[in-house]
């Protein structure tokens, strides 16, 4: 009995991690399509590449690791039941207790690491993002400007300065020419300095005692100043990466919680209802591994007519039924339709009531074998 429940679960976790794998694979082939202008125009080397989309993965986990268990289950048990050894074993007097254990282990092991992922991983792959981004626009910057060169670091803005210091970013003899707000900017100071802020990329020149042309079409103006300083948004010069505030679903547990208790007293009513949507998600898809696992194991074993091929096909068509039913749900409470707690958990005691019920028909030892309620797969 031991060396079933071992080799039952050997293959369900073998399955998990191939299709853990390809779909990581997939969305990884989808995000660098969508940055090959990061990549290919402006130099931005593959490690540095493979470094954002690994600091990406516990928030891709969130969702890819309930869909890979499920998909081991089921994969697993409808192989069984297609090659007639669950027959073997209930003509052996062995019920389902090899399946359900290693089941319950596989969807346990995936709903630790969606909790592990929602909890923490998120907000530090989220963290070391921006970090990166930041880092890589900053070098990227560095490359760009040279002393004695008229340089472009962003469309619309000229930068000259006879001499540059790197380590502090110390300018003199500066010449900057900004066109990018519909009106000419020429601003010209003996000394600056360069600085990035880390939190939002931005580039700052700061300027001191120097003058200010301003030419627009109420004429031409000149001002002398003491102290004046140039922004520029370094993230926006890669093409493809947008930094802004963090939203919620990129926030740690911990600042969740705190804003979550503090809700009542905030003023935009459709934040607040963002951040308790995701107090409610992170568990609620931890908790959707096994609901999941549990009701596929469940349909592998009734639904005796599926043909294998279509095995995949079935279980990433459940899984969507219950994203598809997530979202409605979160959709809905974001709007203030239902509450929060509702929209994220009624997907997942839908599911529950499903798996009850399919687990009741198979411990009895029923099967839909006839196509009438699945002829598209006969």
């Amino acid at each position: 009995m031991r060396l079933l429940t071992w080799v039952m679960a050997r293959e369900m976790f073998v399955v998990a991690g191939l299709a853990m794998a390809a779909l990581l694979g997939l969305i990884t082939l989808g995000r660098m399509l969508q940055l090959r202008e990061l990549f290919l125009v402006q130099g931005v080397g593959l490690t540095h590449l493979l470094r954002l989309f690994g600091y990406l993965v516990p928030f891709f986990l969130t969702v890819l690791a309930p869909a890979a268990a499920m998909l081991g289950v089921y994969l697993t048990a409808a192989r069984m039941v297609a090659e007639r050894e669950l027959v073997a074993l209930r003509a052996g007097g062995i019920g389902l207790g090899p399946l359900v254990v290693p089941s319950l282990g596989a969807c346990l092991m995936a709903a630790a690491l969606t909790l592990w992922a929602g909890l923490w991983g998120v907000a530090w792959g989220m963290e070391g993002f921006r970090e990166t981004v930041v880092e890589l626009a900053r070098v990227q910057t560095n490359l760009r400007l040279q002393p004695g060169v008229f340089t472009q670091p962003a469309p619309g803005l000229t930068l000259y300065a006879r001499q540059l210091r790197h380590p502090d970013g110390s300018l003199e003899d500066v010449f900057v020419q900004d066109t990018s707000r519909g009106e000419r900017l020429t601003i010209t100071a003996p000394r600056g300095r360069l600085a990035v802020e880390g939190a939002t990329g931005r580039l700052i020149v700061s300027l001191e005692e120097g003058i200010l042309v301003r030419e627009g079409a109420a004429g031409t103006s000149r001002i002398a100043f003491g102290q004046y300083a140039v922004s520029v948004d370094l993230v926006a010069m890669m093409t493809g990466v947008r930094l802004g505030n963090p939203s919620p679903k990129e926030m740690g547990w911990e600042e969740l919680w705190r804003l979550y208790q503090g809700q009542q007293g905030m003023e935009d009513a459709n934040f607040a209802r963002r951040v308790a949507i995701e107090i409610h998600k992170r568990p609620a898809l931890a908790l959707a591994c096994p609901l999941l696992g549990l009701t596929m194991l469940a349909l592998a074993l009734v639904a005796e007519s599926t043909r294998r091929q279509w095995g995949l096909v079935v279980g990433m068509g459940v899984f969507f039924v219950y994203y598809l039913l997530l979202s409605a749900g979160m959709s809905l409470a974001e709007g203030g339709v239902v509450p929060p707690a509702v929209g994220v958990w009624a997907p997942s005691v839908l599911f529950a009531m499903m798996a009850v019920l399919l687990l009741n028909i198979a411990s009895t030892g029923g099967m839909i074998r006839r196509p009438a309620l699945l002829p598209f797969f006969h």
